[in-house]
């Protein structure tokens, strides 16, 4: 085949396609366009395979990102995040190099390669059709020392074990063969609400995340949250057109339709091989049946996609209780405001848990999102974690001593002695608990990320992020999470590359800008970080965060009079609501003021700040103190490695 011929809507690089393509541990099977890693089978969506081959074609040369989605995707209207999506597919799905980094690297602003150093030379013949025969293996050894002499009985009674052991090996192969081949994906649209009644959205929106989390339990099933799935319901795409761009093999739809006391229910399952309808049903329940219901439908909807719901499974769906129906709508309520993650919403949040809990006292679940709410006012810097803190923790240890299976209550728990307590083993073993109950639980995987950066262990953190995002590929707040762990790893251009993608798809992400212009103070792109803290300021206002980011970026940039005026507003600030004494740290360092520096350090250490955890063993802009035994001894005490 010649460079500029096809292969399907492919158009190869350079050289031929052969019959099969090796690296690593890597064969890809171009004509059946089959991918086997270590003899076993991975599964790519069409698309992600077409990727996969393109740069393998490109022979070691970046290609640029328009040009895959050219030729991929043929013109659709698509953007860089279906992209980023396939990569990540291709990355699971290969086994790494022996140096632990990815076959496929990002190039900043332009593109991506298969990595040329990850190629062994033995490709180059494979990309000609050859196969390695075993003749150009090391030789085995032919005089090898004779066998001692058994008895015949000693000789049986091994043969019987190596038998044993031999066929217990196949069969846990063969279940991990089935359970590969027998996975499916499904992304859930978020349900319409037919009400019309707009202050009935955290109905709708509270139902739809409550089914994820529910289907979630499967371990068999990959579900893509609506966060990934709502653009393209926006865009008016069928249900075929979102399940080939999600790379899922399902798409569940459906209704909300409240009246009074009971709401009804609709669902349909579709496939995305031809949209066909695989499934529909329609229910009216009580709205304190509402969770048994969701339960209900997650299995039906497992038997529907075809995919094995194990007695693990079937025990954490069975534990959804009945609640009381006004402590339920309560309980929706809260979760609601609670992902706006502002002052005022996680204020109402914590009023909404409080009076589900009132009115249902077993309710675990309201426990842990009050447990949650508390430690986003301290940790947004709403709240002293002094005054927020102490409740979180209350809160996740009675959500555990009503339910010590409820994964949200671990994952609560694991966060605060992470945050707050600096109980490393004991904020691992809560997460690994979380993760173990419910797999699927994306907020787990997410927060479990914080925690191996704190360690420093940048690759297990990177990871368990992207773990996250298959789990929700679209989610705005753990795709800005990705570049910050990117950021505390000082991956600058990989973290500039990810906050741009993030702005992609929501260019008023205060966060995101934040860490935008972060990196780019790294870089020495000191104009355009200014610019990206500003236009955090202007969708955020002046916020601690915010005004002390600007500050060390005009100290950095030569501007020390700016820097001096911006740190005035901070002060200023600080007399009339709670400044986290880290950002106050963040100035100080910044002016040149070492001793004024470690003065707010220790304050913030004193108080328990929340900021204090995440950044100061990983955040460059401290990197003037570290040699110092104040900053060790402040390492040492909260138990970090150095």
């Amino acid at each position: 085949m010649k460079s500029s011929e096809k292969l399907g809507k492919l158009t190869v690089y350079n050289g031929s396609v052969p019959e099969r393509i090796t690296f690593g541990n890597t064969v890809i099977c171009p004509a059946t366009r089959e991918v086997f890693v270590r003899g076993g089978k991975a599964k790519l969506p069409w698309r992600t395979f077409d990727v996969l081959l393109l740069l393998v074609q490109a022979d070691g040369e970046v290609v640029p990102k328009e040009e895959i989605l050219r030729q991929v995707w043929g013109g659709d209207f698509v953007n860089d995040s279906n992209l980023t999506q396939a990569i990540a597919q291709i990355r699971k799905a290969i086994d790494p190099p022996p140096d632990g980094k990815s076959y496929i690297e990002t190039v900043p602003r332009i593109g991506y390669r298969l990595f040329a150093s990850a190629k062994p030379p033995a490709l180059e013949a494979a990309r000609n059709g050859q196969i390695v025969s075993a003749s150009q293996l090391p030789p085995i050894a032919r005089h090898a020392a004779p066998l001692p002499r058994f008895r015949l009985p000693v000789l049986i009674a091994v043969a019987a074990i190596l038998l044993v052991a031999g066929l217990a090996l196949y069969w846990m192969r063969i279940q991990d063969r089935w359970a590969e081949e027998n996975s499916h994906s499904i992304a859930v649209l978020p349900l319409e609400d037919l009400s019309g009644d707009q202050e009935q959205e955290y109905f709708s929106a509270g139902i739809t995340a409550s089914l994820i989390l529910n289907l979630a339990k499967i371990k068999a099933l990959r579900v893509v949250s609506p966060a990934s799935a709502l653009p393209s319901t926006k865009a008016r795409k069928t249900p075929a057109e979102i399940a080939r761009e999600l790379g899922v093999d399902y798409v569940l739809r459906g209704t909300v339709e409240r009246h009074g006391d009971h709401a009804r229910l609709t669902a349909q399952l579709i496939a995305a091989a031809g949209g066909r309808q695989v499934w529909a049903e329609s229910y009216e329940r009580d709205l304190q049946e509402i969770p048994e219901l969701q339960g209900e439908m997650s299995r039906v909807i497992a038997r529907k996609v075809r995919v094995q719901v194990t007695p693990e499974d079937q025990v954490r769906l069975s534990r959804i209780q009945p609640v009381n129906r006004n402590a339920y709508e309560a309980y929706l309520k809260g979760r609601y405001y609670q992902a706006k993650r502002t002052d005022d919403g996680l204020k109402k949040s914590i009023a909404f848990f409080q009076e589900a809990v009132s009115r249902d006292p077993g309710y675990a679940q309201a426990y842990a999102g009050l447990a949650d709410s508390h430690t986003y006012m301290a940790n947004h810097g709403f709240l002293p974690p002094r005054d927020a803190v102490p409740q979180a923790k209350a809160m996740a240890a009675k959500a555990l001593e009503i339910d010590d299976t409820l994964a949200e209550g671990h994952t609560s728990l694991a966060y605060i002695r992470m945050v707050y307590d600096w109980d490393w083993p004991g904020a691992e073993y809560e997460f690994r608990r979380s993760i173990e109950l419910d797999p699927g639980y994306a907020k787990a995987h997410s927060l479990f990320a914080c925690y191996f950066t704190l360690q420093r262990r940048f690759d297990e953190a990177i990871g368990e992020i992207r773990r996250a995002l298959e789990l929700d590929p679209l989610s705005i707040y753990d795709n800005t999470n990705l570049g910050w762990h990117l950021h505390a790893a000082r991956r600058y251009g990989a973290a500039i590359d990810q906050f741009r993608k993030t702005l992609d798809m929501d260019p008023g992400c205060v966060e995101a800008h934040q860490g935008l212009g972060r990196a780019l103070e790294q870089e020495e792109s000191y104009g355009e970080a200014i610019a990206e803290f500003q236009k955090a300021i202007s969708l955020a206002g002046g916020t601690p965060t915010n005004l002390a980011a600007l500050a060390h970026a005009y100290a950095r940039s030569g501007k020390a009079s700016d820097a001096r005026k911006v740190a005035e507003l901070l002060g200023a600030l600080s007399h009339r609501t709670y400044v986290p004494s880290y950002e106050m740290a963040i100035v100080s360092t910044a002016l040149g003021n070492q001793t004024e520096a470690f003065t707010w350090l220790e304050k913030g250490y004193r108080e328990r700040d929340g900021y204090l955890w995440l950044w100061l063993n990983v955040d460059p802009r401290f990197d003037p103190l570290r040699p110092s035994p104040r900053f060790m001894a402040l390492v040492d005490n909260m138990h970090l490695p150095h």
